[in-house]
């Protein structure tokens, strides 16, 4: 009697999938869809976390940034890499700049030195700078094609910036990725339009300054991104980092006052005894 019972049930099911196999396969489908959108949606964050974490570690990409306005020494560099608790540290020049291509249209770009260790550019087309005057730019919004064309300091910037670079122009040899840049902002500015249109690199020989504008800094140990034992890690460093930073970065100024007091003395002396 069981088996009747589920033979006519088995029966039944068949006749209304046949009568109505267009509202059957609408359903299987709205039941795939829905599955497949929460297995997406549950394995998203893994893959794009690991992807990040991947292609951070690859260009090892700082934890922590100091920055002054006076800038810092070679010294200043050594003794963070001194502190207990940082595994790396490493100065690096970036500037903002009003450039061109040749048709006179200034665009800002950050300009940055070649780290050796800390931030490193993936290279995406072309090759990295050999000479001093040249250079590589984002991969993002330029593609290969911006390869042998020349960039240009434009004159409409200021006398000190135009001082901190070795040579006028510099030629494109290359395009690259930046961890500094994981997504589509470039950040904003005080030149030109206030807005930083492009990032590019440029060789520590082809800048004329030797005064950093940042220090990057690696924390001890493995530590895994947008976890909060990372961002515990980085906060207790960063206070560390004020507490040490201070007295180096208030000499720094005093340095700098000292030789703007010296070159002004100079200055006056020579008005005096014109």
């Amino acid at each position: 009697m069981v088996m009747k019972r589920k033979n006519m049930m088995r029966r039944n099911l068949s006749q209304t999938i046949r009568h109505s196999i267009g509202r059957y396969i609408a359903i299987i489908a709205i039941i795939a869809l829905g599955a497949g959108l929460f297995t997406g949606l549950k394995v998203t964050k893994v893959d794009m976390v690991a992807t990040v974490q991947s292609y951070t570690d690859r260009q090892n990409m700082f934890d922590v940034q100091v920055m002054n306005s006076y800038g810092w020494t070679q010294d200043d560099v050594f003794r963070l890499s001194q502190l207990d608790g940082i595994a790396e540290a490493e100065g690096t020049i970036s500037l903002d700049v009003l450039v061109h291509m040749g048709d006179n249209e200034d665009t800002v770009f950050k300009l940055m030195s070649i780290p050796e260790q800390l931030n490193r550019p993936a290279l995406e087309h072309g090759r990295m700078p050999s000479a001093p005057d040249e250079c590589v730019v984002e991969g993002y919004f330029y593609d290969k094609s911006i390869i042998g064309k020349t960039l240009y300091i434009s004159k409409n910037n200021t006398e000190t910036t135009l001082e901190a670079f070795g040579y006028e122009a510099y030629t494109i040899v290359g395009t690259v990725s930046s961890p500094m840049y994981l997504n589509m902002q470039r950040g904003s500015t005080s030149i030109g339009s206030g807005a930083i249109s492009a990032y590019g690199y440029i060789p520590m020989s082809g800048i004329d300054q030797e005064i950093y504008t940042e220090i990057n800094l690696t924390l001890e140990g493995e530590h895994r991104v947008y976890s909060d034992a990372y961002d515990n890690a980085m906060d207790r460093m960063a206070e560390r980092l004020e507490v040490l930073c201070e007295p180096l970065a208030r000499k720094r100024f005093e340095t700098v006052r000292a030789e703007a007091e010296a070159e002004y003395a100079d200055g006056m002396s020579e008005y005096l005894d014109g």
